[in-house]
C-alpha cells in the first residue's frame, strides 16, 4: 500500500489525468443511457382467462379452471400455479423461472391448452403475458349532472375513447363501468297461447340463434386454414323478426311468461327449427263441426317474436 501511495506521489500529474478521464467518461456515459417513466419490463407471469357464461364458481372451477391447471401441468419451467373461479370467469395465475423467456413460455402454454375439453358455453382460454408497458398511465372520470348515465357512456365510447387514441404513442384506450343497452323481450302469456308456442319454446330459440360454426377450410398454397361463420343481431327490429316457430306446433300451457333479457349484439344467423310438430292440418276434436280449427292461428303459419313479445331496448348500470 505504502508503494501505491508513494507512486501516486510522485506522478501526480498522472493521477489528475487519469481521474480526470474516468469523470469525464461517467458524465458521457450518463448523457447517453435511454430513460422511461415505464420502461418495458416484462415478467415471468403469465395468465390464462377463460369466459363461462352463466357459470357459478363451483361450476367454473370443477369444470374449467381444473382441466386448465391439469393442461398445463407439464409445461417446463413452471414455478407456481395459481387460479381464482368466480362467478362466469376463470383466472389461472402461472409463473416462471426469472430466466425463463417469456414468448417461449406463452407459446407452450398455448400449445397445452389446444386439445382441452371444456364446457360448451366456455370461450377459448386466452393466453397473456404481463408486461409493465400494459399498464395504465392515465384514468379519466367522467359525469354529466343531469344527464342519463346510457348517454355519458356513448358519449365515451364514442368521442372520448376515438379522441384519445389518435394522440401518438397511445396503445389502447378502454371503458370501465357506465351502462350497457340491452334488449328485453316482454312476452305475451295470450298472445302464446293463441299461438300454441310455450315459453320454453322461445327462450330455446333465442338461445340457438348464437352461432359460431365451422363450415369447412380454404386451401391456399397448400396450407389448410379453417373457416367459421358468425353474425350478430344488432338492431330490435332484426330480433322482432326473428322466427321463434309455427303456430300450433307447440300445444304446452303457458301459465306465466317472464321477461328475457337479451345482449345487444348477440350473435345470431342460425336458423331456428320449428317448436313441435310440423305444421299441417289437424284434426278437430270431438263435437266440432268439420272445416273448423281448433285455435284462431293457422297450423303450421311462422310466428315471429315480435307476434308474441313486446322488444325494447333497456339501460344496464354497470357502474
Amino acid at each position: 500500500m505504502q508503494r501505491i501511495v508513494r507512486w501516486c506521489l510522485e506522478n501526480k500529474s498522472i493521477v489528475i489525468l487519469a481521474t480526470i478521464l474516468l469523470i469525464g467518461s461517467g458524465v458521457y456515459a450518463t448523457t447517453r443511457l435511454n430513460q422511461e417513466l415505464l420502461p418495458d419490463i416484462s415478467f415471468p407471469i403469465i395468465t390464462i382467462s377463460t369466459p363461462v357464461a352463466g357459470a357459478g364458481p363451483d361450476l367454473v372451477d370443477e369444470q374449467v379452471t381444473q382441466p386448465v391447471e391439469e393442461a398445463i401441468n407439464g409445461v417446463q419451467g413452471i414455478e407456481s400455479v395459481r387460479s381464482t373461479s368466480s362467478q362466469g370467469f376463470s383466472v389461472v395465475l402461472v409463473e416462471f423461472d426469472l430466466d425463463a423467456d417469456t414468448e417461449e413460455a406463452e407459446s407452450d402454454l398455448q400449445a397445452a391448452l389446444d386439445g382441452i375439453q371444456l364446457p360448451s358455453q366456455a370461450g377459448a382460454p386466452e393466453v397473456e403475458s404481463q408486461s409493465a408497458s400494459e399498464f395504465p398511465i392515465l384514468s379519466l372520470s367522467l359525469a354529466a349532472k343531469g344527464q342519463d348515465l346510457a348517454d355519458l357512456t356513448g358519449y365515451a365510447e364514442d368521442e372520448v375513447v376515438s379522441s384519445i387514441e389518435e394522440v401518438e404513442g397511445v396503445a389502447s384506450v378502454d371503458v370501465i363501468g357506465g351502462a350497457e343497452k340491452r334488449i328485453k323481450v316482454d312476452l305475451d302469456p295470450d298472445e302464446l297461447k293463441e299461438k300454441g308456442l310455450s315459453t320454453d319454446a322461445l327462450v330455446g330459440a333465442i338461445s340457438g340463434t348464437k352461432v359460431d360454426a365451422p363450415v369447412g377450410s380454404v386451401s391456399v398454397e397448400g396450407r389448410e386454414t379453417p373457416v367459421s361463420t358468425t353474425s350478430e343481431l344488432g338492431e330490435i327490429r332484426v330480433l322482432e323478426d326473428l322466427p321463434v316457430g309455427v303456430a300450433g306446433g307447440d300445444t304446452g300451457a303457458v301459465e306465466a311468461a317472464p321477461p328475457v333479457d337479451v345482449p345487444e349484439g348477440a350473435a345470431s344467423g342460425a336458423a331456428v327449427p320449428p317448436v313441435g310438430t310440423p305444421g299441417g292440418a289437424s284434426a278437430p276434436p270431438a263435437g266440432t263441426a268439420a272445416g273448423t280449427t281448433t285455435s284462431p292461428a293457422a297450423v303450421g303459419e311462422p310466428v315471429l317474436l315480435g307476434d308474441v313479445a313486446e322488444v325494447r331496448e333497456v339501460g344496464s348500470d354497470l357502474s
